[in-house]
């Protein structure tokens, strides 16, 4: 697909910390879930495009989610993905605001989104638990990342809606 070849290339361009062979597992975990529009581990493990056997490749995906050098790594490509979303607006409306993952496990994700052509995009998220909900700490945390992502040259308008 030339799209995931483009997608490709541009993370190994703009992001040489992320290495290649869990760029490579990404870029297939892409290939899948456009193949199987389901997230879930399972599905996309089954739509891997590879000639392994299915609970191979469901292997392969759930050590790619699990991997700690990936989420270390998570912040360069969310660095990547703002600059190209922001790169004609040097003054986005970032709009952020609080969500549950799943309520059986009382996580929280807070969110930074933009908008784009009338869609909402994430900009950038980080998950939380509950008890740490509208807390400053959480805040603060969130923003200084948020400020590390966001390119040099941006002034964001931020729009929160951070009470519960």
């Amino acid at each position: 697909m030339c799209e995931l070849d483009i997608l490709h290339d541009s993370l190994y361009q703009f992001c040489p910390e992320l290495h290649l062979k869990r760029l490579n597992s990404l870029t297939l975990a892409c290939h899948a879930l456009l193949d199987c529009k389901t997230l879930t581990l399972t599905e996309l493990g089954r739509n891997l495009p590879t000639k392994a056997r299915t609970k191979h490749n469901i292997k392969r995906i759930d050590r790619l989610l699990g991997n700690r050098h990936l989420h270390k790594e998570r912040l360069a490509v969310y660095r990547w993905h703002a600059s190209f979303i922001c790169s004609g607006n040097t003054m986005p409306i970032v709009l952020v605001d609080w969500s549950d993952i799943r309520e059986q496990k009382r996580l929280m994700v807070l969110r930074a989104s933009v908008a784009l052509h009338g869609r909402s995009v994430t900009l950038y998220e980080k998950a939380f638990p509950l008890s740490e909900q509208c807390s400053k700490k959480a805040h603060d945390q969130f923003l200084a990342d948020l400020a590390s992502i966001l390119p040099s040259n941006t002034t964001p308008l931020i729009v929160a809606l951070l009470q519960s």
